[in-house]
């Protein structure tokens, strides 16, 4: 049975990390693997290969206090305690920086200390700092690799981090390790590892000529057993606090280790979350907030281990009526006055924000708008410098090439279907075109109808039909067909093995079926209500909205639930 770990917006990041431990320890471990984060990453001894500085890139959870963002310094002038709550619980926002030439990177590898000096409050840190390295290892595309000291004939933990944990926790020595057991690993490091050991002060001590070594020891008692402890990294001692006594017993006895579970996160106070939108290729969510003027955007983590989700509200100066992440940058139109104007939030793209149409260039007045900014916002595409637009069936270029002149024209487009393409300014797109429909890609002596309904799915996959009801599955190399219910429609192409499939939805828009020539199969968690789902475009992955409020992201392939959003009270 799967179940949810539901964690507060500060731990938001380590989701992934932590879902694999009961709520209770996820919880009372939280600030310990904050606290390690900050000490394991104040003397970060790779960044040296990581590539030169080359100014920033977009912003982060963390970092140093010279590069807290100068609206953070602001809070801190007019609204001191806000400031000290919002430091206390790890909000506080910073710039990111960007290097170029970043250096390939191998595993994370972790050499474990599992001595009788590392029993006890010793095996709770090292737990903290496993999780800490397998978020490092995710973020880098690569893995966490564990070895125990003194047990090197047992190789390299890797894989599922719940099995990992629960190989690492079984492990015991009975004598504490000593260098030439440290050396015996040496062998087994690949080129770019970067190499992690967790101890005692006493090894670490011998270990001068090794460089991220992390040392641990009791530092405080109380009556009920140890109160905290003291981590020595890069020659810096920091005290940190452990968590509840019967919190920490359970997880060193395995206790609180579990498997199958699902991330839930907490979105931002004050939001809500409403029509969920897959808008682009990557691997994030977007919904609108609590109100018409606010959108809450998420990165989706992978369906095993990855970074954990952390919602993010952005706030703009008038109702919202499209959005796409497109890069790094979520870029949105706004209605502003009685003209739509284009947002970018992260770096330029091309002349975008310059983009200002008045409502009428678009058929659309102030009315209209404001029962569009009620409805789910539409998607955006880059294309030819501007930005394609859906609005009531009708598609808009707003902006483009003007040969030099600063104000943006908008133009009206015959598109029937458009889809992500292979890069950020190349759409896939069906052009209306005399009596036909052009698709670049399909094969010129393949005539396409006009009044063909297309449908584009993940790589090269487009589907296409006459009547909507018999529909083609094709590629460059084959193509499969589909009958599906008279009266359902076809939400969008699912890469289901060995054949594509497609996800439809009942005229009720209860009943949500995977139709195709390997599969047929009713999605029974989807169904039961006439909320709409979202489809992403290249992944089978799938979010949906419950009469809760809650938004599930599933995998349609696996059907694992990958998360679990819910608003904020």
């Amino acid at each position: 049975m799967t179940t949810a770990t539901q964690l507060p917006a500060a731990l938001a990041p380590w989701a992934a990390a932590l879902s694999f431990l009961t709520p209770t320890l996820a919880i009372g471990l939280g600030p310990l693997v904050v606290r390690l984060d900050d000490v394991m990453g104040a003397h970060d001894f790779g960044s040296a290969d990581d590539g030169h500085l080359d100014g920033y890139d977009g912003i982060a959870a963390r970092g140093p206090i010279e590069r807290l963002l100068t609206s953070e310094w602001l809070l801190a002038d007019l609204l001191p305690m806000e400031f000290l709550r919002r430091a206390s619980t790890g909000e506080l926002l910073y710039l990111a920086p960007h290097r170029q030439g970043r250096a390939s990177r191998g595993r994370v590898c972790a050499l474990v200390d599992s001595g009788p000096a590392q029993l006890g409050a010793a095996r709770l840190v090292q737990l903290a700092a496993l999780i800490v390295l397998h978020r490092r290892a995710i973020a880098g595309g690569s893995e966490l690799a564990v070895g125990v000291l003194g047990q090197e004939s047992v190789g390299w933990l890797t894989g599922d981090l719940a099995d990992v944990f629960t190989a690492w926790l079984g492990s015991r020595t009975a004598l504490p390790p000593r260098p030439g057991d440290v050396a015996s690993w040496d062998g087994g490091f690949e080129i770019n590892d970067e190499q992690w050991i967790l101890t005692s002060p006493e090894l670490a001590r011998m270990l001068p000529d090794r460089r991220r070594v992390l040392a641990s020891t009791v530092a405080a008692w109380t009556a009920d057993g140890a109160a905290s402890v003291r981590v020595r990294f890069g020659g810096v001692n920091n005290d940190l606090r452990l968590p509840d006594h019967s919190v920490s017993i359970r997880a060193l006895r395995g206790a609180s280790f579990r498997r199958n579970a699902t991330i839930t996160i907490e979105a931002a106070k004050h939001s809500g979350l409403r029509f969920p939108l897959f808008a682009s290729a990557e691997r994030r969510l977007l919904a609108r907030g609590g109100a018409a003027h606010q959108v809450v955007g998420m990165s989706i983590p992978p369906a095993a281990g990855g970074r954990g989700i952390r919602p993010r509200n952005y706030s703009f100066p008038g109702p919202v009526l499209a959005a796409s992440f497109l890069g790094k940058r979520l870029v949105v139109v706004v209605a502003q006055g009685d003209a739509l104007v284009v947002k970018v939030v992260g770096k330029p793209l091309g002349r975008v924000d310059e983009i200002c149409v008045p409502f009428a260039d678009v058929s659309l007045d102030a009315a209209r708008v404001e029962s569009l900014a009620a409805l789910p916002m539409s998607a955006l595409y880059f294309h030819a410098g501007g930005l394609l637009w859906e609005c009531d069936g009708s598609w808009w270029l707003l902006g483009g090439p003007t040969g030099g002149s600063v104000e943006r024209p908008v133009h009206r487009v015959m598109l029937a279907a458009i889809g992500v393409g292979r890069g950020l300014d190349q759409p896939r797109t069906a052009m209306q075109h005399a009596d036909r429909l052009w698709i670049p890609g399909m094969p010129a002596s393949k005539v396409i109808p006009r009044d063909a309904k297309v449908v584009f799915g993940p790589g090269d996959l487009v589907a296409l039909s006459m009547n909507e009801t018999d529909w083609t599955i094709t590629s460059p190399m084959s193509s499969v067909d589909v009958t599906i219910a008279a009266t359902a429609r076809v939400v969008g192409v699912v890469m289901t093995k060995p054949l594509p499939s497609l996800l439809t939805v009942s005229a009720s828009g209860r009943i949500k079926r995977l139709v195709g020539p390997a599969v047929s199969k009713t999605l029974t968690r989807l169904s039961g209500t006439d909320a709409a789902v979202a489809l992403h475009p290249t992944l089978p992955l799938v979010a949906f909205q419950r009469a809760s409020g809650t938004v599930e992201v599933s995998d349609l392939v696996s059907g694992e639930i990958i998360a679990v959003i819910r608003a904020g009270a």
